[in-house]
């Protein structure tokens, strides 16, 4: 059973929701499935991904404040702590594979590189596979994409593989 979490898309966005914009497979997941239309939003992207990610109020878990750098305060480090967990990882724990595709942003530029440290990133926040980019704005000329499904993680034949 696929669980399918959409960030920074609007109702209008999805024909499932009475958009003029023709989503025929996302259409068709939503008319099998259980649907939530209410959620408190926080006024910007990290912020609002981390309280999705956690369930949890994004101060609480650190991010007060834009992803793009650390503050220094406790509610406004840039990246989700640690104490605080993702679904991916709690789900993860209990045999799912969890996929994510997108926008990270919940991790300050700094660590966006090879060079690590690489606590912050999916992998370690409880995805098994990612095609993402770091920055808020990727362009062409600065591509900032990570495509990665390490062999021993690619899902299995199973209903509870996420892909």
């Amino acid at each position: 059973m696929p669980v399918i979490l959409f960030d920074d898309v609007g109702f209008a966005d999805f024909g499932c929701c009475g958009s003029a914009i023709r989503t025929p497979h996302i259409d068709a997941l939503a008319a099998c499935g259980l649907r939530h239309s209410g959620f408190h939003t926080t006024a910007v992207c990290s912020t609002t991904r981390a309280a999705l990610l956690t369930g949890r109020n994004h101060h609480s878990v650190g991010m007060g404040c834009l992803a793009n750098f650390d503050s220094g305060y406790l509610g406004c480090r840039g990246k989700i702590s640690r104490e605080a967990g993702t679904w991916a990882e709690m789900w993860r724990a209990v045999g799912f594979r969890n996929c994510m595709l997108g926008k990270w942003h919940v991790t300050p530029l700094t660590p966006s590189d090879s060079a690590g440290p690489f606590d912050g990133w999916p992998l370690g926040r409880g995805f098994t596979a990612i095609t993402a980019s770091w920055s808020p704005r990727p362009t062409s000329t600065r591509p900032d994409w990570c495509a990665t499904t390490p062999t021993s993680m690619r899902p299995a034949a199973s209903p509870r593989a996420v892909t």
